[in-house]
């Protein structure tokens, strides 16, 4: 058993209910035990669906990156999303990065793509002057979404499992000349009525105020063991039994209308700005809302993982788990509440104007 995990007895005290299981799942399992390569994960949230139905097609969507060092060296990356998804519901990410400043944008580097059409399997290259940052995959496609032998999507309980398998890593990074890294982007649609990212929370006396404050949290975790269904738990730790790939770093950025206001977060964000709306609507492929807001939360582990095997995950340099909750706050107005709001109104007066002459007579 893996030094540090709990028991099967101990992790069974600790769950939560399974209607609660709203942890995002992550794990990138080696080759070989003894090995030096790492991984981050990226995850974005978009919040750029109005509310109400008819106004607009675009959907809230999320995004998770996964970025590979030393690739030759892994097997295998799974990645488990706590939302039901089919197939063509996932979408890559990849022909995006051909655009300089959507690469930039994302990475936060000074970056030129390079889009090898040729090659199999087809990626871009990011560099930085001559250097290579790292090397996007281009999943093949087909007409029920993303090639079958480069990522297997599988119903698991309340949610969905990926997987990267060992022969879409090893078809990128043996033809690469350098140990530059590999990158896999996907994103995929959240519903807004069972959100598993995002709860909002409405007054209850909306009605009688023309305009009210509507509060909704982001809850994002990963790898949190109490928040993961048990067939999930029972296989990441089956795979961390045969060694695994350390996580340096986990980032999580949201855009949001900049008229919400960012009232709560469970830790310092590591920057925000504006959004730059004529860059990014081609990037989401939508028109979006006027003012956007972007805020990035991010944790780095320590760099000198490799050489502390027999210390402890922290001391090693690995990432465990990661929870982000994010509390915002909207006003909300518009012609019709305040409609509504006058309508009731009028009617209380009515009524206490008859209620009073009642009473008096």
């Amino acid at each position: 058993m893996v030094k540090g995990l709990l028991s099967s007895r101990q992790r069974k005290k600790r769950k939560v209910s399974s209607g609660s299981s709203r942890s995002m799942a992550a794990w990138i399992i080696p080759k070989e035990i003894d090995h030096e390569s790492s991984a981050e994960i990226h995850f974005n949230y978009w919040r750029v669906s109005p509310k109400g139905k008819g106004k607009s097609k675009i959907q809230d969507f999320a995004e998770v990156g996964v970025l590979l060092r030393n690739a030759k060296q892994i097997n295998s990356v799974k990645i488990y999303l706590p939302m039901k998804l089919k197939r063509i519901d996932l979408e890559d990410c990849s022909q995006h990065f051909q655009s300089e400043n959507i690469a930039q944008g994302i990475f936060n580097e000074a970056l030129v793509p390079t889009t090898h059409i040729d090659a199999s399997p087809r990626h871009i290259s990011l560099k930085i002057d001559e250097t290579v940052y790292c090397n996007v995959h281009t999943f093949s496609l087909r007409k029920d979404g993303i090639d079958h032998s480069e990522l297997l999507v599988e119903e698991e309980e309340s949610g969905t499992l990926l997987t990267i398998n060992s022969d879409t890593i090893s078809s990128l990074a043996e033809q690469l000349k350098d140990d530059s890294a590999i990158y896999y982007r996907l994103r995929f649609r959240d519903d807004q009525k069972n959100s598993a990212f995002v709860t909002r929370h409405t007054p209850a006396d909306w009605i009688l105020h023309p305009g009210h404050n509507e509060v909704e949290y982001f809850d994002f975790r990963l790898n949190e063991a109490r928040a993961l269904p048990d067939s999930i738990e029972r296989m990441m730790y089956g795979d961390v039994s045969r060694g695994k790939v350390p996580l340096t770093r986990v980032a999580f950025l949201t855009a949001v209308p900049v008229l919400t206001e960012l009232a709560v977060s469970n830790f310092q964000s590591h920057k925000n700005r504006p959004l730059e709306r004529d860059i990014w609507e081609d990037y989401v492929g939508h028109e979006l809302p006027k003012g956007m807001m972007v805020y990035h939360w991010k944790k780095d582990a320590d760099e000198k993982w490799a050489k502390n095997r027999d210390k402890s995950d922290e001391e090693k340099g690995t990432i465990r788990d990661f929870t982000a909750f994010v509390k915002l706050q909207t006003r909300k107005t518009n012609k019709l509440t305040i409609s509504i709001y006058l309508i009731v109104f009028i009617l209380l007066s009515i009524f206490s104007n008859w209620f009073a002459s009642t009473i008096l007579t």
